[in-house]
C-alpha cells in the first residue's frame, strides 16, 4: 500500500472521528475504536487482524498505566 493512500485513509479516519463526536455526539472511546477499526480495514488488515491489533494495544496500554 503506497504511502499516499495511507495519508489519505488516515485524514479520513481523523474526519470521521471528529463527525462522531461532534456532530453525532458520539462517546469519544467508541469513536476511537470505530476509527481504528476503519484505519485497520482499510490499511488492509482483514477484521480478525484489526481487532487482534486492537485489543492487543488496548491491553498494553492498560498495562502501562497498571
Amino acid at each position: 500500500m503506497s504511502s499516499t493512500l495511507i495519508m489519505v485513509n488516515l485524514l479520513i479516519t481523523i474526519a470521521l472521528v471528529i463527525f462522531l463526536i461532534l456532530k453525532l455526539k458520539l462517546n469519544p472511546v467508541i469513536s476511537l475504536v470505530l476509527g481504528s477499526v476503519y484505519m485497520g480495514l482499510a490499511s488492509q488488515l482483514g477484521p480478525v487482524e484489526t481487532i487482534g491489533k486492537i485489543t492487543s494495544g488496548f491491553g498494553s496500554l492498560m498495562s502501562g498505566i497498571g
